[in-house]
């Protein structure tokens, strides 16, 4: 996506985890903006400076800058500028947005924020939080005015501080999968940022945060169908070399016609990413395309990790084999960030142009 003169508004980010040689946001499966070494001091300072010229020529259009594992939603060029260069160079965000009670329906977050001179001070309970344990910063959505049935998503702000902090306890999950990260309950008990430290305008910090669902949508899609591949790949190779009746299981068309079925998923999910990264490229909807993408990857995905561990047989049931952790990471995308079910509704209203049913 981009180009020299239009360039992509999704901002590579690179994080190293712990054991992961390609330096790559999803080690697992070592998809997404990976380079061989951490950007140097002068090549950081070289991105910033193009950023910064790009944002002084658009100023007006389009401000937030969306990027896997933290977000830039509606902040100020002051902000941008104090945050940007430590997210170059590896400092990590948490987003601490979900919550026990409201699940899906944000508008009922119960978390909340008053000003007390000169800070917010914060109260409240988040859940599934990823990233808590090691990031230096958090994003926390919390209610800065009560609810209004009548203007639900109004009063909702966005809040920045350090992290750690004595006033932010994170209770990590034991997880199904994506191991490469922490997911946590977040407590959140008199924790104090700085006035200054709201992202866009107070009690508007909704529609910034709705403008990031769209791009990380796409990137997730896009991890899925690489990882589908990948399981696809390793699949086909296995079947050509187990031959356990004398010539190769990869022969056999019980094994032949799903890969090739979960192929074809899995290119037709591609070309739903493609359109909806360059619609929003484009700085054109693509709620509906971002959607489907989203909904055909993770589905084409899921079906292709299962067919490689069923051609790999006991083998690919075993972790020493690689595979069924793909399965594994993968059910999520069924899940997060937006479950199947709600993905359907929004399809049904916004595309079919059926009534509202939840």
């Amino acid at each position: 996506m981009g180009s020299p003169s239009h360039p992509a508004w999704i901002v590579p980010v690179f994080l190293p985890h712990l054991g992961c040689p390609h330096r790559c946001i999803f080690c697992d499966q070592h998809l997404i903006a990976r380079e061989a070494t951490p950007p140097t001091p002068d090549e950081v300072r070289t991105r910033l400076e193009g950023f910064f010229r790009m944002r002084k020529r658009d100023r007006g259009r389009r401000r937030e800058i969306a990027f896997y594992g933290g977000n830039f939603m509606g902040m100020t060029s002051e902000q941008q500028e104090a945050y940007l260069p430590g997210l170059i160079t590896g400092e990590m965000w948490a987003g601490a947005f979900t919550e026990p009670e409201s699940g899906s329906n944000i508008a009922t977050i119960r978390t909340n924020a008053v000003l007390k001179d000169d800070r917010w001070v914060i109260n409240g309970q988040k859940v599934f939080i990823s990233l808590v344990q090691n990031s230096q910063r958090i994003v926390v959505m919390a209610r800065t005015s009560p609810y209004d049935p009548q203007h639900r998503t109004h009063g909702i702000s966005l809040l920045l501080g350090d992290l750690p902090d004595d006033a932010v306890r994170a209770a990590p999950f034991k997880k199904l999968g994506n191991h490469f990260m922490d997911t946590n309950r977040v407590y959140l008990t008199d924790y104090a940022v700085p006035a200054e430290n709201i992202v866009g305008e107070e009690g508007k910090g909704w529609g910034p945060l709705y403008d990031v669902l769209n791009p990380e949508r796409i990137i997730l899609a896009a991890a899925a169908v690489g990882t589908g591949n990948l399981c696809i790949r390793k699949a086909v190779e296995y079947g050509l070399e187990r031959s356990p009746w004398g010539r190769p299981i990869g022969s056999y068309q019980a094994l032949q016609h799903p890969l090739a079925r979960a192929r074809v998923h899995l290119e037709s999910a591609k070309l739903k990413v493609y359109e909806a990264a360059w619609l929003y490229d484009q700085r054109r909807d693509c709620g509906i395309p971002a959607a489907m993408a989203k909904y055909s990857a993770a589905h084409a995905a899921l079906d292709a990790a299962d067919w490689a561990i069923q051609v790999y047989g006991g083998a690919g049931y075993v972790i020493d084999s690689g595979i069924e952790r793909h399965w594994r990471n993968l059910r999520l995308y069924r899940m997060s960030p937006v479950s199947d079910e709600m993905t359907l509704n929004y399809l049904a209203q916004h595309d079919l142009g059926l009534p509202r049913s939840y």
